[in-house]
């Protein structure tokens, strides 16, 4: 066995991200002093990749997604098993026990008991190593709560989201 070679690839975020994040959340570009989570005029920004966590936590703590406090939280990252476990896909002794279902021929997802899946979306902020699935989840239990979910997505797995989202933006080449 013979060594050939050694790299690295870096992916940089784009300049001046935080203060899109911000515009988004607050419709302003603010101090981070001066914000104030929760506030009935902003928008719940969250993040839903298939990326690792640590790359998917450094990415939104520098897109300002989130704070070091949240990183750290259970409540507000984790990946999409944990995700699906706690609104209710788990296994319970050898049965399934479900929350939801979704149609495989239309898509939908039906909620059980939407307040389990109120309960984990009001916290979590960012979801990684997240399956399409886990995508559609989060937009359709979102609208089923009577929000109005927006998805941005690159690629095909980000199709069902994208579909389903009451607003559905699709960029580069992927979708």
């Amino acid at each position: 066995m013979y060594y050939l070679c050694s790299f690295g690839l870096s992916n940089d975020l784009r300049p001046h991200i935080e203060e899109s994040v911000s515009l988004i959340k607050y419709g302003s570009k603010k101090d981070p002093s001066e914000l104030k989570k929760g506030d009935k005029n902003s928008v719940n920004v969250r993040m839903i990749s298939g990326d690792h966590l640590e790359t998917c936590i450094y990415v939104a703590m520098n897109a300002g997604i989130i704070n070091k406090a949240e990183a750290q939280s259970g409540k507000a990252v984790m990946t999409g098993e944990v995700f699906r476990e706690k609104i209710g896909w788990y296994m319970d002794g050898g049965y399934k026990k479900e929350n939801y279902r979704i149609d495989q021929d239309t898509n939908e997802v039906f909620f059980q008991k939407i307040d389990i899946f109120q309960n984990v979306a009001k916290h979590v902020r960012v979801i990684a190593r997240a399956t399409d699935e886990d995508k559609l989840l989060l937009v359709e239990g979102i609208k089923q709560g009577g929000g109005v979910p927006l998805v941005s997505g690159d690629c095909i797995a980000d199709a069902r989201a994208l579909k389903a989202a009451k607003v559905g933006v699709a960029m580069g080449t992927g979708c």
